[in-house]
């Protein structure tokens, strides 16, 4: 619950990082993220981000849409798409404020199967016997995420605030 995916080229992902990026080009865009850590181990760890967004002239704002997915050791499964609308509001010639609100659906679960557990390991390290663990009533959580940006733009500056997961 309490950690989401990273990228290491975090501006590479802007909606990502704050909603309010939406719109934010004359053209529309299309951003591809790709994250793969130890990779050569057994419990590699994955995340894949897609994201778009478009400038439209009757909306005074943009729209985009996310969505990411993100596998933790192959144990740990996230996967988020949301819809996003930005408003752009014009203070003067070089100065923009743009405010945006960012609705989804989440789901994370968890691979019981692929757990091992102390008690199953057989002596000499080799192996693995049926443990005593029982699983949990509920390895998975899924609902709706609900969060917020705000963006003030100059000619060749920019700085805004984001708040993720106002609903959690």
């Amino acid at each position: 619950m309490g950690q989401d995916p990273h990228f290491s080229q975090f501006y590479a992902n802007p909606l990502y990082i704050n909603p309010a990026f939406a719109g934010n080009g004359i053209c529309p865009s299309i951003h591809l993220n790709y994250r793969n850590q130890n990779s050569s181990s057994i419990g590699a760890y994955n995340t894949y981000g897609v994201s778009y967004d478009q400038y439209f002239d009757f909306l005074s704002g943009g729209i985009g849409i996310i969505s990411t997915s993100d596998q933790q050791g192959g144990l740990l499964y996230s996967n988020q798409s949301a819809a996003i609308y930005s408003y752009h509001l014009e203070l003067d010639k070089n100065l923009t404020a743009r405010f945006a609100l960012q609705g989804g659906y989440y789901y994370k679960g968890l691979d019981w199967n692929a757990l091992v557990f102390p008690d199953q390991l057989e002596a000499g390290g080799s192996g693995t016997s049926q443990g005593n663990e029982s699983q949990p009533e509920t390895i998975s959580i899924q609902g709706a995420d609900f969060s917020a940006g705000v963006l003030l733009a100059g000619k060749n500056w920019y700085g805004g605030l984001a708040a993720h997961h106002l609903n959690r």
